[in-house]
């Protein structure tokens, strides 16, 4: 094992920990904003996601190192494209649902 290949396993291992820090503050702020109720009910939704829109680039950025590949432009075209068809596919089920409960007269 060369020294190059030593100090980039160690790079590596570096943002690992520090992107398990952070998942966990992340985590555990998000839990006690709910459990002290810190904030309104309206506030304490928006907190909480705003926590998980952060956890999401954390996950994004020291677990998966989106953007520090040689072609990071690829790779964030597939992970675009892949929220695309996630957002069609959640949001068309919702629009689904949500029709056969006014046609079933439930709503």
């Amino acid at each position: 094992m060369n020294n190059d290949t030593k100090k980039h396993g160690e790079g590596h291992f570096r943002t690992y920990i520090i992107g398990f820090l952070l998942s966990v503050v992340l985590t555990l702020a998000s839990y006690f904003t709910v459990v002290e109720h810190l904030f309104s009910a309206w506030w304490i939704v928006l907190t909480i996601f705003g926590f998980g829109l952060v956890q999401v680039f954390v996950q994004l950025i020291f677990f998966l190192h989106l953007g520090q590949e040689p072609k990071p432009r690829w790779k964030l075209t597939v992970f675009l494209f892949m929220l695309l068809v996630l957002s069609i596919i959640v949001f068309g089920s919702i629009w689904i649902m949500d029709n056969l409960m006014y046609n079933l007269g439930t709503v």
